[in-house]
């Protein structure tokens, strides 16, 4: 155990006086008088020598897809691979040397597609005036006008029994017979389609994908809950991931172009 310990000093020893002799011959400038790539190095006459620290690995941040294809055509590179992720695109340019030069495109999620998200994990439920300002408003430019004045008509009552019913126009319809007049124009449907942009600053509504959400009523609060149906956020954001895919790799048919993480 003794010689252990005295052999761990002495490899401590050493790694100090080592890291002494380099402060000795390396000398960092204040940062006011070189940039941060200069340094000195000490030679063997003792006299400083000024150095220029090697080139850094690529690392660029684009925010069009036209940039990045462009950027990724013209850089220097053996073998291109790109992977089209969930929160951004990133393209290494010598997938077969050492991966280090790269060429990133953050991805940012929609308002829209977020409200959504918060829809299925949180069950978001509302007064009907705050319902239609959501459609209206959160979800703005995603669901057609006539179902937000469809909602926006609706008018909760109570009848003697104390069964709560709703009425469109001057309709008015129990819960009891609700299934009966599915299909006359004026109930509410079990489900909308929303159609949504998963990501920002794309090519617009050419990305909006149809996302059928469930509408549940309270009708002894007079109250909705919007639900996005299982799976249908997965699919919009898995098919726009693949759209832009098929289009980088449309801009480079020499590289890989994948949905994944690198």
């Amino acid at each position: 155990m003794l010689m252990l310990a005295e052999a761990i000093e002495a490899i401590r020893g050493m790694a100090v006086r080592e890291g002494a002799t380099l402060e000795k011959h390396f000398v960092k400038p204040p940062a006011d008088t070189e940039p941060d790539y200069v340094y000195f190095q000490r030679n063997l006459e003792g006299l400083l020598e000024k150095k220029t620290a090697g080139i850094g690995p690529r690392a660029y941040t684009l925010y069009r897809v036209k940039d990045f294809i462009s950027a990724v055509i013209r850089l220097p590179a053996a073998k291109q691979a790109v992977f089209v992720g969930q929160t951004g695109i990133i393209a290494i340019l010598d997938e077969e040397g050492d991966r280090r030069d790269r060429v990133s495109m953050p991805l940012t999620m929609t308002n829209p597609y977020l409200n959504l998200v918060k829809c299925q994990t949180g069950g978001m439920t509302k007064p009907q005036d705050d319902f239609i300002d959501f459609l209206r408003i959160d979800l703005a430019g995603c669901v057609m006008p006539d179902v937000v004045s469809l909602f926006r008509q609706l008018k909760f009552t109570n009848n003697s029994s104390g069964d709560a019913t709703y009425e469109t126009g001057r309709q008015q319809v129990s819960r009891s017979v609700l299934r009966e007049i599915v299909g006359n124009g004026k109930e509410i449907p079990d489900e909308i389609v929303v159609k949504v942009a998963v990501y920002e600053e794309l090519w617009g509504d050419s990305l909006q994908w149809p996302v059928s959400c469930a509408v549940a009523i309270d009708f002894d609060k007079g109250k909705f809950t919007l639900i996005p149906l299982a799976g249908q956020l997965n699919k919009a954001r898995i098919m726009t991931q693949e759209n832009i895919a098929d289009t980088i790799a449309m801009g480079l048919p020499e590289a890989l172009v994948v949905c994944g993480e690198p």
